[in-house]
C-alpha cells in the first residue's frame, strides 16, 4: 500500500563493510605503537578496543532499529488516515459543487445583493454538520487546505455591496469555483492513487 522502506545503497552496504574489516586492522596496529611506559598487556587493550567498538556499533545498529521503527509507524500511521481524508474531500467535492449548481441556477436570474451574499455565506460556513469549510478542508491535507483557502479569501474579500449592483462579476464567481473544484479533484486522485499503491 503505502510503504516506504529504507532502501540500502551499494555504496551504503559497501561502507558499512569496509568499517567493519578496517576497524580491527587499525585497533591491531595501534596496539603495536611505542607510547612511553606500557600499563597494560596487550591482551587487555584488546578488550577495552573490543568492547568499546563493540558498544558504539551496537548503539548505532539500536539508533537505526528504531529509526527504522518510527518510520514504520508513521507511514502507517498515513496509511491509516487515508479512507478519511478521502471521505472529507468527497465531502468538501460534493458540497462545493452543489454550492455552485446553485449559483449557476441563480446566474440564470438577477440574483439581488443579499441572495447573492447568502449563498457565498453558505458556501463559506460549509456543510451542515461540519464545523465549517475550512476546518473540512484541514483534515484532510495541506493542499486541500490551500484550496479551499483560496475559495473561502476569494469570496470574503469581494463581497457584493448590499446597495450597489456588483463589484465582480458572475464570471468571477464562476472561475473561482471551478478553480476549487478543479483543485479538489486532482487532490482526490493523489489520495486514491497512494491507496491503490
Amino acid at each position: 500500500m503505502f510503504k516506504k522502506r529504507i532502501v540500502w545503497s551499494k555504496k551504503t552496504i559497501c561502507y558499512a563493510i569496509a568499517i567493519l574489516i578496517i576497524i580491527p586492522v587499525v585497533v591491531n596496529s595501534l596496539m603495536f605503537i611505542p607510547v612511553g611506559k606500557a600499563v597494560s598487556t596487550n591482551s587487555v587493550w584488546v578488550g577495552f578496543f573490543g568492547s568499546y567498538i563493540g558498544s558504539i556499533l551496537s548503539g548505532l545498529f539500536t539508533l537505526l532499529g528504531v529509526m527504522m521503527t518510527i518510520n514504520d509507524l508513521k507511514n502507517r500511521e498515513q496509511e491509516d488516515k487515508l479512507p478519511k481524508q478521502l471521505m472529507a474531500i468527497d465531502d468538501l467535492i460534493a458540497f462545493i459543487n452543489r454550492q455552485y449548481k446553485l449559483f449557476l441556477k441563480g446566474s440564470n436570474i438577477t440574483q439581488s445583493a443579499v441572495v447573492l451574499n447568502q449563498r457565498l455565506d453558505h458556501t463559506l460556513a460549509g456543510p451542515e454538520e461540519s464545523e465549517g469549510l475550512l476546518k473540512l478542508a484541514s483534515e484532510v491535507n495541506l493542499n486541500t487546505y490551500k484550496t479551499v483557502r483560496k475559495l473561502y479569501d476569494s469570496f470574503t474579500s469581494f463581497r457584493k455591496p448590499i446597495n450597489e449592483v456588483s463589484i465582480y462579476s458572475e464570471s468571477d464567481i464562476r472561475t473561482i469555483y471551478e478553480a476549487c473544484i478543479g483543485g479538489l479533484k486532482a487532490e482526490k486522485q493523489k489520495i486514491e492513487r497512494k491507496i491503490q499503491n
